[in-house]
């Protein structure tokens, strides 16, 4: 063979070993734009996704909390209502007429002289008995110390001769240990 026909061969052959490279470089190129677009989309994904959970999340928690805050303004509604109740009640009462309320008095009276009788280890010592200055009158016992009392409403309050034991038998009191039980009560009967 001639050079030039061994050029021209080295040319043809380089040719087409440019056009396998070519070829193959393309290829490469292509699977790894393709690769890379893959990631790409999958990274989108992955990013949307942990939007949506951490958009969930948040979501979540607005409604828990918004939730929360409704059901504590809905509980202090129902107390406000609850003590609206117990403030009618006591009204009701201190607007009894007077021999009714008398009689009242002088129930919780009675009631306290048995207990204080009963629960008191001294039992011989009478208590001081402390009631509002306007119901002084009401009571009418022997031997018996009556204490005008302006922090005493509705009832009175038997206390020891040295101060240590204090039993109340007010309608406030009254109240208060019956709330326990008058409560889940009112609520069923206000709120269903």
């Amino acid at each position: 063979m001639g050079q030039d026909a061994l050029i021209k061969a080295l040319e043809e052959e380089t040719g087409r070993e440019a056009e396998r490279i070519i070829k193959e470089a393309t290829s490469d190129a292509e699977a790894v734009l393709k690769e890379a677009e893959e990631q790409a989309k999958k990274d989108r994904r992955e990013r949307v996704e942990a939007f949506k959970k951490e958009f969930e999340k948040e979501r979540v928690a607005a409604i828990n909390r918004a939730s929360a805050d409704a059901r504590g303004l809905l509980l202090a509604e129902r107390i406000g209502v609850m003590e609206e109740v117990f403030r009618e009640a006591t009204k009701t009462v201190e607007g009894l007429p007077r021999d009714r309320y008398s009689e009242l008095l002088k129930g919780l009276y009675g009631e306290l002289k048995k207990d204080w009788r009963t629960e008191r280890p001294d039992k011989g010592n009478s208590p001081m008995v402390h009631l509002n200055p306007g119901d002084r009158d009401l009571i009418k016992e022997p031997d018996v110390e009556l204490v005008p009392d302006k922090e005493v409403s509705l009832g009175v309050v038997f206390v020891s001769r040295d101060g240590r034991v204090r039993l109340e038998n007010t309608f406030s009191s009254r109240l208060k240990k019956a709330r326990v039980e008058i409560v889940p009560k009112l609520n069923e009967m206000l709120f269903g």
